[in-house]
């Protein structure tokens, strides 16, 4: 013989793949599979589903002191005899539980595990004290003496395979025995439940008791992972290092991936092939009952809780160990302190995002506020302790016992699957940025904030100015504001209430791949001399760039550095692989008292011809373009340089005048336009 105790390990596959089955049944299997089982559901269809050859669930069916009887409509019920029944007054989770009271309680199953090869049990019980004691075991066997206390399993070779130290906590463990075949088997066996049995030395099983699956065979591994997942949800218990895994055989809770938020682990959900239909949930470790989540308003009972969920919705969380204690950052996320224990919340199932749920929060448990506290959410699920990353929830109201109550709350809108939520400090008032958009090399003013105000009191007076670009925004609104058509720069946000309180709040808004373009401090050429201009000394070689080259009198290149002979205006432009532009421009003085150049001088109409000036001393210029007739076309002019650049565009065709005034004097150029 050999046997396995696993604990907060198992499951049960409703429709193995290797299962031997006739072409019709299969085919009304799969039609039971398509419906919704409900309390109204056939024993013989659970029977077809589950195959356990004992089922007993305290929530469901008949259940009285006297009769527990199996799920599956067989004649395999847990019978007492008068006066020694277990009461039927206990809860776990929300779900009945039956009470043994430790002194006569004892139940008889009419069934033997004398001519089994193998059995599978799973259990869920909570121990009422720490003592051992046994809580089922076979009566009158010869061949299978199969027993289990809260301390140990025990079978016909007295292998054992302890649960570590026994404590009030609840407990879901499945055991797995095995055996060669035996020559003297006993005809009379039976099971006892709420003890190992009337010849054990062990005290009857005080606690409760809410569920006893029983199989006759070895189930396989993830037959085992789907019933323990049916389990752990129901009674709200956490398997330890395993995933959560549905009668579908969808994973709804990956252990691996979400290994951050691996303790407490409970949820709410239906399955109907378990007839789990699971409204509301606790942590049953979790003794302090911190956090209770129901879909819908919390009622007294699971059972009593109308509010609707799909087959194949699930709702499950988990928290990450955090203590409950308060977590200040450091920069902007020094705004706001929240509480180092946050939960992870995976959502599983087409229109599990629909359920509304509602939070109950038991705050005399965190340290005092005399604010109180906000539910805070991360739609993205990625957690931390960001302040403009989450949604702020203030609470419908508080009891006069600290209980904070949020209502109507969904998860995973934005379909991500995950959402990661905690509680943070309520401040008088605070401003969340929780939407930055960058503008584009398309759009350099298509930058937009979403501002989000939490607290205070409305109607709220916002300033917004970017101190890049020496503009200002003003406006009165909402708690929600949407600003667009934003440059980059280094911005200021002040928020004032009507109350006068106000929250100052900076960001910035950057172009994508920012690239600083220096060429330096003008320069002076010497006569017949040259210098070279470098602007690739402040890019990295990392990073692809493309370069023009452009002067006030025609010079261009595509080159990084280039050599220059001749005085003028230089502007170098980088593009980088957004297709975002940087430039720099710098004045290279030479020894010519003046120069006035227009290029080209033949030009086709709609294009632009450049003009080029170059003064011995810093002074103002002016520019005209005249037709023939004396008319006006076209004037610009600038003041307190030495080198000039216009571009000017064509409209009509015709020859033209362009005529520059300096102090010096007035000189004229031609151009033809075609």
């Amino acid at each position: 013989m050999k046997t396995i105790v696993l604990q907060h390990v198992g499951a049960l596959r409703v429709l193995p793949s290797k299962c031997k089955l006739l072409p019709l049944l299969a085919f009304g299997l799969s039609m039971v599979l398509a419906l919704s089982l409900s309390e109204q559901a056939t024993a013989q269809s659970k029977t077809q589903l589950l195959s356990p050859v004992i089922w007993l669930r305290a929530d469901s069916g008949t259940v009285s002191p006297a009769v527990w009887s199996d799920w599956r409509g067989e004649k395999l019920s847990a019978t007492a005899l008068s006066g020694a029944g277990p009461s039927v007054k206990g809860e776990l989770n929300y779900n009945r539980t039956l009470v043994f009271d430790g002194v006569n309680d004892y139940m008889r199953i009419p069934y033997s595990f004398e001519l089994l090869p193998s059995l599978t049990v799973i259990a869920v019980y909570q121990p009422a004290d720490t003592v051992e004691r046994g809580l089922f075991g076979t009566e009158k066997a010869l061949a299978r003496n199969v027993m289990l206390s809260t301390k140990k399993s025990l079978g016909p070779d007295e292998a054992v395979d302890r649960f570590g130290e026994n404590s009030k906590v609840p407990v879901l463990n499945t055991v797995i025995q095995s055996w060669s075949e035996s020559a003297e088997v006993a005809d009379s066996a039976y099971l006892a439940l709420g003890s190992e049995g009337k010849g054990s030395t062990k005290s009857p099983f005080r606690g409760t008791v809410a569920e006893l699956m029983i199989f006759d065979r070895s189930l396989s591994f993830l037959e085992r992972v789907q019933a323990e997942s049916y389990l752990a949800i129901k009674y709200g218990i956490p398997l330890r290092d395993r995933n959560y895994v549905s009668s579908a055989e969808e994973v709804l809770w990956h252990a691996e991936k979400n290994n951050g938020y691996s303790a407490r682990i409970t949820g709410l959900g239906r399955d109907d092939a378990f007839g789990l239909y699971q409204k509301q949930a606790r942590s049953t470790v979790d003794t302090t009952n911190l956090l209770v989540i129901s879909a819908g308003q919390l009622t007294s009972s699971n059972r009593q809780n109308k509010t609707r969920i799909n087959d194949g919705d699930f709702l499950l969380w988990g928290d990450n160990t955090g203590q409950l204690t308060p977590k200040t950052g450091e920069g902007a996320d020094s705004l706001i302190t929240f509480m180092e224990r946050q939960w992870l919340m995976d959502v599983t199932g087409t229109t599990a995002s629909q359920v509304p749920t509602e939070l109950r929060l038991d705050l005399s448990l965190l340290p005092k506020s005399s604010l109180g506290y906000w539910l805070v959410v991360d739609r993205s699920g990625q957690g931390g302790y960001a302040a403009d990353k989450f949604e702020y929830i203030i609470a419908d109201s508080v009891s006069a016992d600290s209980i904070a109550y949020f209502s109507n709350m969904h998860w995973d809108t934005d379909n991500s699957g995950k959402d990661v939520f905690g509680l943070a400090r309520a401040t008088d008032m605070l401003a969340v940025l929780s939407g930055l958009n960058n503008p584009t090399c398309a759009a350099v003013d298509g930058g937009s904030a979403v501002i989000n105000v939490v607290g205070g009191k409305a109607p709220f007076r916002y300033e917004l100015s970017n101190a890049s670009t020496g503009s200002s925004l003003k406006w009165e609104g909402a708690a929600q504001a949407l600003q667009e058509q934003l440059a980059a720069g280094e911005y200021t946000l002040k928020v004032t209430d009507a109350a006068q309180l106000q929250v100052t709040r900076t960001f910035s808004l950057e172009l994508p791949g920012t690239l600083l373009v220096d060429l330096g401090q003008d320069q002076q050429l010497e006569k017949d001399g040259e210098i070279f201009l470098d602007a690739t000394a402040s890019i990295p070689d990392s990073i692809p760039v493309t370069y023009k080259w452009e002067s006030n009198y025609g010079f261009s290149s595509t080159e990084g550095r280039v050599r220059i002979t001749e005085p003028g205006a230089y502007t170098v432009t980088v593009t980088n692989q957004h297709g975002c532009t940087f430039s720099d421009e710098v004045i290279v003085s030479g020894h010519e008292a003046e120069n006035f150049k227009v290029f080209p001088n033949f030009i086709s109409s709609g294009n632009t011809f450049q003009i080029g000036v170059s003064l011995k001393e810093k002074a103002s210029v002016s520019v005209k373009v005249y037709d023939l007739k004396g008319n006006l076309h076209y004037k610009v002019g600038g003041e307190n340089r030495t080198e000039y650049h216009f571009r000017i565009p064509t409209r009509s065709r015709g020859m033209y005048m362009v005529v520059l005034e300096t102090p010096n004097g007035i000189k004229s150029e031609k151009i033809i336009v075609f």
